[in-house]
């Protein structure tokens, strides 16, 4: 019995140590809840801005149409989506992987084409809604999301960060400067705008840098 009691007594003293200690609290980039990017199409279920415009969180306009912005560019992922139309309400399947994709392929019925998720900060401009722009990073003070591309979208932003990388191994993509807007285009009655970015001449600021730097670790 005595020994029983001592071992009960044991237990509750490594309880009590485990909470009163503080718990490691480790943030990856993962973690963090990343506002969505969408351009405003004819065919959006949502009620901010105009054709054209893009759209943070569905509810605030960060890029008015026909206006070009300097962005910068926190991350871009690759992966693959089966072509679904939006009109049958089904949701494509989604590949990570090279191996994942052509296995993707092989079981779908649908054509399987590649996408990327491109996370980029846009700076405050003067005058703009500060709900827009909650990421202050040095003097500055940020918009931050993340746009879903595919198609000419796809070709004309991260194939382009892509060629730009290949063929500027020696500068790191998180220091350059793109230009951002969005371009109309049509196919018969269907008119869409789609998301571009050509290469700035300025550089992020060094503040920005160790933001991404850290954002990316």
């Amino acid at each position: 019995m005595p020994k029983t009691k001592e071992k009960k007594l044991e237990v509750v003293e490594v309880e009590k140590q485990e909470l009163a200690g503080n718990p490691k609290w480790e943030i990856a980039a993962t973690d963090i809840d990343i506002p969505r990017y969408n351009i405003r199409q004819k065919s959006s279920e949502y009620d901010a801005g105009e054709f054209g415009d893009l759209v943070i969180d569905k509810s605030r306009v960060v890029v008015k149409e026909g206006t070009m912005v300097d962005v910068i560019v926190v991350s871009a992922v690759k992966a693959w989506r089966e072509k679904i139309d939006y009109q049958l309400g089904i949701r494509g399947r989604i590949a990570r992987t090279e191996e994942e994709s052509i296995a993707l392929t092989a079981d779908s019925e649908y054509e399987v084409h590649p996408f990327a998720d491109i996370t980029f900060l846009i700076p405050k401009p003067e005058g703009a809604d500060d709900d827009a722009y909650q990421f202050p990073i040095g003097d500055e003070t940020y918009a931050m999301g993340k746009l879903d591309v595919q198609n000419k979208s796809y070709r004309n932003t991260y194939m382009r960060l892509c060629t730009f990388a290949k063929f500027n191994p020696a500068v790191p993509l998180m220091k350059k400067t793109w230009t951002f807007k969005t371009e109309y285009d049509s196919r018969g009655k269907t008119e869409w705008y789609n998301a571009t970015f050509t290469v700035a001449k300025g550089e992020a600021p060094d503040a920005v840098v160790e933001f991404v730097q850290n954002f990316t670790s």
